[in-house]
């Protein structure tokens, strides 16, 4: 399972003083679970990094497939460091390997995204061979988050 892993694009890059009319910054919110990395979730549409932050994209996947294993089994992971701006964007100041890791296989996305400049959103693209689930495929802990999910609301399935 050698080689990186690049999931920079998950967690779109922004400056600090970023403003959009449209975004809704509303957030009841004041803790966060790993539910809410799912594509379409309001914490999830909100993370951003800041421009300074290195790329997400130093780790190979068998450090991801590690990560994902040791935060299923309780282990103790390192803080995730986030800052909420102003206009309600989440900037992770520092965790963003751990939240794009995780991230990655609760979507099921692909390793390797593109941007799409256009309109500042991430495209996820299929491709069977960096599917980040083909990765933890290969572990003998870890399966797909749709598993994972479904075992803790019917865990005699």
């Amino acid at each position: 399972m050698a080689g990186h892993v690049n999931l920079d694009a998950l967690i779109p890059r922004e400056d600090f003083d970023i403003t959009d009319p449209t975004f809704d910054s509303s957030s009841p919110k004041q803790t966060v679970s790993v539910t809410d990395l799912r594509r379409g979730d309001f914490l999830f549409s909100a993370l951003r990094k800041p421009d300074f932050q290195r790329e997400t994209s130093q780790w190979d996947s068998s450090k991801v497939v590690d990560f994902v294993e040791s935060f299923l089994t309780g282990d103790l992971i390192p803080s995730v460091i986030l800052w909420r701006n102003p206009n309600g964007y989440t900037f992770v100041i520092d965790g963003s390997h751990r939240l794009s890791s995780l991230a990655a296989w609760i979507n099921d996305t692909t390793a390797t995204v593109k941007y799409q400049k256009t309109s500042m959103k991430v495209s996820f693209q299929t491709n069977k061979e960096m599917s980040l689930q083909r990765l933890v495929s290969k572990s003998k802990k870890l399966g797909p988050y749709a598993d994972y999910e479904l075992a803790t609301r019917s865990p005699e399935k």
